[in-house]
């Protein structure tokens, strides 16, 4: 999963072609763990700041085409938005892992509590 939050960035996907990337996108891309042939290759424009998380997959069979969703500091004002799940509920990116990834926009001098449910933790 990737994050462009400044800059501009061109993602060259393992399958051929290019992919703008730009503030507010969120980038994923599937890969079998023992895919070598896999690598991250970008290239960024100015003052980029990119922010990245990998999960190993749970399922034996991978989607290995990538996908790209915007959500804008509106979405994100104030609330905690959805943005990575296991089966792409609310419009999420979907991810091969039971997890959830959340992204809120936090204006400085505030914060967020953000509840666990049961279970989230061994």
């Amino acid at each position: 999963m990737s994050y462009v939050q400044k800059g501009v960035v061109v993602y060259h996907g393992p399958f051929g072609g290019n992919e703008l990337l730009e503030p507010g996108d969120f980038h994923r891309i599937n890969v079998a763990p023992d895919d070598q042939a896999y690598k991250f290759d970008a290239i960024m424009a100015g003052d980029t700041h990119i922010i990245q998380s990998g999960f190993n997959p749970e399922l034996s069979e991978v989607e290995t085409r990538g996908k790209k969703l915007f959500f804008s500091h509106a979405d994100r004002h104030g609330i905690l938005k959805l943005i990575a799940s296991l089966d792409g509920k609310d419009a999420s990116l979907s991810i091969q892992r039971d997890v959830h990834m959340y992204s809120e926009y936090i204006p400085g001098g505030h914060n967020i509590d953000h509840p666990l449910s049961l279970g989230q933790f061994p």
